[in-house]
């Protein structure tokens, strides 16, 4: 909508054929799609990182859990460990964010 009436309000300034304007600008629009999905591609295998990266702590907990469960026991009756899962939380989070970050890209 901003490159409409941009385009508009350029026209009605300097003259000039307006539909030509405006297929330049349908153009310049589709242009910017294709572009979009392209970079959605090409940062697909980050984010599969990322989700696998938030989803494999959680797996292996899981796991080790039914492996030897007096080890997670431990992890979730200690003070130490309750500090450990919460700590382990938080930079979770802060690198499931960072990754997120990273494979931003502004078109």
């Amino acid at each position: 909508m901003r490159f409409f009436s941009t385009a508009v309000l350029i026209q009605r300034e300097t003259g000039g054929n307006l539909s030509e304007i405006l297929d330049n600008l349908a153009a310049v629009v589709r242009e910017r799609f294709k572009i979009r999905r392209q970079v959605r591609v090409h940062t697909a295998h980050g984010r599969f990182t990322g989700y696998v990266l938030m989803a494999l702590p959680a797996f292996l907990a899981l796991a080790l859990s039914f492996i030897n469960p007096e080890h997670m026991n431990r992890l979730f009756e200690e003070r130490l460990g309750q500090l450990m899962i919460v700590a382990s939380i938080i930079m979770q989070a802060i690198g499931f964010v960072w990754i997120r970050q990273v494979i931003k890209i502004e078109v």
